[in-house]
């Protein structure tokens, strides 16, 4: 993956990164985008339809959540599987990667929480991903 394509491109804010952490650019980029979180979250029980996460949350518009989980696909941290049905069917699951990346946010917030920045009334911990594989 290049971070000169698509949706991973360099902004003004990669420039404002210090050369030795440019790594960090993507994984910022993709915290920081609209619903990126609540759609990985979605993924953590497995394989969904987009219309699965639609109903969890509404406030998506269709044209966004297509947008989002093609972003999400071209950082490599979904799959997407078409089955040949009638009417079509896709299915959206996290890959391995995006199993990794997941738990790099676990661990951001637990550091929140260690902190004290984080809002200690909201849940400590997020499901297993072990659990789900």
């Amino acid at each position: 993956m290049e971070a000169e394509k698509g949706f991973l491109k360099q902004s003004a804010v990669g420039d404002t990164i210090p050369s030795k952490w440019q790594g960090l650019f993507p994984i910022i980029k993709i915290i920081s985008s609209r619903w990126m979180l609540a759609i990985l979250h979605e993924l953590l029980d497995g394989p969904k339809r987009p219309s699965e996460i639609n109903k969890v949350h509404e406030r998506i518009s269709a044209k966004t959540l297509t947008l989002r989980l093609r972003e999400l696909e071209e950082c490599g941290l979904v799959h997407r599987e078409s089955f040949e049905v009638i009417p079509p069917r896709v299915e959206y699951s996290l890959t391995a990667t995006g199993r990794d990346f997941i738990y790099l946010i676990e661990g951001m917030v637990e550091f929140g929480y260690s902190w004290g920045i984080a809002d200690t009334d909201a849940p400590a911990t997020t499901p297993d991903l072990d659990a789900n594989m």
